[in-house]
């Protein structure tokens, strides 16, 4: 396996750079929120509003932002956004409601909106990506269980599709969960399907990762 290993290592070359806008918002101080603010964002989310899905995803990014410390508005509101399992349920919402969202977007037909929905969709699978990489293999695993439903997203964009598909490698030869293997190899099908230029190099890897694990999967 040694020949094709590097393959499977990751290099910050790997990761698009956070872009300006991003950056600028990182600075800022994040505002409290209530539950009914929540409640409202969400709503307008899945409306499919394009204001408050970027600041949805700005949030976000700061709350998987693994070297980013929240910083709160000291203005004496409520704020649910320091419960766990408010965060974590805003992060499944992420994972499991936004892609119908966005790939709704997505298929929009007029140009202009086409270019504005691209940003979000970038914005979206550049945030999915660096938190696959840092978060607990319980949600990485959470993350693959939908990574169907996300795929479409993801192939919009060939530097994150290798990403994903270098991580989903991984997560597939050290699982030990046979249904999370098989979503991962039925995704892998579709990637090697729907992106003809991968095809060599997974077969190279895979073709490394099945002799290894001695198994016939494919």
């Amino acid at each position: 396996m040694s020949e094709h290993g590097s393959e499977l290592d990751f290099k910050e070359e790997d990761y698009i750079p956070s872009e300006e806008e991003e950056e600028k918002e990182g600075k800022k101080k994040t505002k409290k929120m209530s539950k009914k603010e929540l409640k409202k964002l969400i709503e307008k989310v899945g409306e499919g509003s394009e204001i408050n899905i970027t600041k949805f995803l700005i949030l976000v990014g700061r709350l998987t932002n693994p070297n980013n410390e929240m910083d709160f508005e000291d203005d004496g509101k409520e704020n649910v956004l320091t419960k766990n399992k408010v965060i974590n349920n805003i992060i499944k919402y992420f994972i499991t409601e936004l892609p119908n969202v966005l790939q709704l977007k997505m298929n929009s037909i007029e140009e202009e909106q086409n270019k504005s929905n691209n940003n979000l969709i970038k914005r979206y699978v550049s945030i999915l990506v660096r938190y696959i990489k840092t978060c607990e293999p319980e949600m990485s695993n959470f993350i693959f269980y939908n990574i169907e439903k996300i795929s479409p997203l993801i192939f919009q964009f060939n530097n994150f599709t290798e990403i994903i598909l270098k991580l989903s490698i991984k997560t597939w030869s050290n699982s030990q969960e046979e249904d999370l293997r098989q979503k991962l190899i039925s995704f892998i099908k579709s990637l090697i399907t729907k992106k003809p230029k991968f095809t060599i190099f997974n077969k190279n890897i895979l073709y490394q990762l099945f002799k290894c694990r001695k198994r016939n999967e494919f």
